[in-house]
Formats: structure tokens, sequence, C-alpha cells
């Protein structure tokens, strides 16, 4: 009975290890660099670094750090995660939850109202990559003919142990020395 139990514990263990490490913190800086607008924007450039956790959608949180941004017209940053598409979106922070990466929304086509956002496909890879960049300028919206983008992911830290996984550990200790004592013979 006491092995049984102990196998549980160690099973029980394992598991609640394996669904928490799906989840995980992305942490980096998005930079980028765009000129030759469609709509006459002058060149644009910005810098945010961001900590996000991956397991959920995040809808308009200002939760960031703007580095750079030139020209900045734009009021308050915020920032936009879709889990499902992994698509990490920047922009006004009224109007980035609703983007995610999408052109020709309601607002761009408002009458001298100045906008942006940028958005970026396999926002929580190693590898991210540009989806999108508008601007609009006077209500037209319009794209870069060139964009440079570079992510640098935060420096690794050290992850302390988690709870269950050094009680998984202990649960498969413990069976190893129940599975001895059972095994010793009698004298």
């Amino acid at each position: 009975m006491q092995l049984r139990n102990t196998l549980t514990a160690a099973i029980v263990g394992v598991g609640l290890l394996a669904a928490s490490a799906q989840a995980a913190i992305v942490s980096g800086t998005y930079s980028f660099a765009a000129s030759g607008f469609s709509n006459g924007f002058p060149n644009f450039s910005g810098s945010f670094t961001v900590s996000f956790d991956n397991a959920g959608s995040i809808i308009d949180s200002t939760a960031l750090t703007v580095n750079t941004l030139s020209p900045n017209r734009f009021g308050t940053i915020g920032f936009s995660y879709g889990a499902a598409p992994d698509i990490l979106t920047f922009g006004g922070a009224a109007d980035s939850g609703g983007v995610l990466g999408l052109a020709g929304l309601g607002y761009f086509s408002q009458t001298g109202l100045e906008d942006f956002y940028f958005a970026i496909d396999l926002a929580s890879s190693a590898t991210p990559t540009l989806r999108d960049l508008v601007v609009t300028n006077q209500g037209i919206a319009g794209r870069a003919r060139t964009v440079d983008f570079l992510f640098t992911p935060a420096p690794a830290t050290a992850v302390p142990v988690p709870p269950t996984l050094t009680l998984s550990l202990l649960g498969i200790l413990c069976l190893g020395v129940a599975r001895r004592w059972t095994s010793v013979p009698s004298r």
C-alpha cells in the first residue's frame, strides 16, 4: 500500500511539472527602423522592452518600457499579445488591444489621427519576425518601403527549482527506497 501511494505521488508530481513547463516568460527588446512611408510619414524608429507570459492573451497593457520612439506623437504606448497566433503588437494604448497585426481598422480612417502598430509573428520564439508596421498620417495608413527589425532577448537568469520538481524527485527517491525495502529477503 505504501509503495502504491509513493508511486501515485511521484506520478502526480511529474504530471504537475509537465503541465507547468508549457508556459514561459518571454522577455526582450523589439526594435525597428523604418523609412519611405507611402503616406509621407517621416523616418520612424523605436525600441520597446517587454516581459510577458505566453500562457494567455494580453490586451492593451502598458507594462512595457519605451526605450526610444522617434518621432513620438502617439501618446501612451501599449502592447497586446495573442497567445493562439503568437503575435505581439505595439501601438497607441487605446488602439493596440484590437489590432493584433490587422490593417484597415476603423480608427485608422479618422481624419487627423496619427497612430501606429508594430506587429511581430512568433513573438515567444527565439526568432520572432516582423509581421507588419503601419503608421497613420492625417488619417491615411501607410507602410514603409524599408524596415529593419531586431529582437534582443533579455539575459538569462538563474531559475529556482520549482517545488513540484523537488517533490517529484523526492517521490522517485522514496519509490526506489521502498522498492529496495520490499525486495530485501527476510532472515
